[in-house]
């Protein structure tokens, strides 16, 4: 039968289904956001790239009620997604946050639960910087202001626990040799 393969074949057309960027998705005005350009993470080795593609497909599609948006990134990378208008952005396999050094004050987030992941908070130009300090991987998340208080990072640090483990601590543990800040 020849109608069901047309009919897939639409879907797939319409529904953006195998973009790598997520498609177009209109802004809460209706019309179709640009894309945002942003830098490349630096970390491109293939365990950073594939660790990056596990946390990202457990990322939700839409953010504190924000579409996910287009990205491109020089050079061309698959580790940075964003959503909405001003956009929020986030980026796996970033540096190590400058200011994370031993009293460093960190935060947490998972629904009040101590088991992280645990955050550097920076601010910059209207927005903050979150970036994780306790997973193998360093992440940030950049929040502009607009979306302070909303439900930005909940969801994304269930999805960054649910894929990547702790790998150090943030000061609860006597053993000072596992403290975050100890990490390159």
């Amino acid at each position: 039968m020849v109608t069901l393969p047309i009919v897939l074949a639409l879907g797939l057309l319409l529904g953006g289904a195998g973009s790598s960027d997520g498609g177009a998705h209109p802004s809460a005005s209706g019309s179709v956001l640009p894309a945002i350009t942003a830098s490349a993470p630096p970390r491109t080795d293939a365990a950073t790239v594939s660790t990056c593609a596990q946390v990202i497909s457990a990322l939700p599609l839409t953010l504190d009620h924000q579409d996910l948006r287009r990205t491109e990134t020089q050079p061309a990378s698959g580790q940075v997604q964003a959503w909405g208008d001003p956009a929020i952005v986030f980026a796996c396999g970033v540096s190590r946050p400058e200011d994370l050094v031993p009293g460093s004050s960190v935060q947490y987030i998972l629904g009040g639960n101590r088991a992280g992941p645990y955050y550097d908070v920076t601010p910059a130009d209207g927005a903050n910087v979150w970036t994780t300090v306790d997973r193998s991987i360093y992440i940030s998340v950049t929040v502009p202001q607009k979306y302070q208080g909303g439900d930005v990072m909940p969801p994304i640090s269930r999805a960054i626990a649910k894929v990547l483990p702790a790998v150090c601590t943030t000061g609860d543990d006597p053993d000072v040799s596992r403290l975050c800040t100890r990490r390159k």
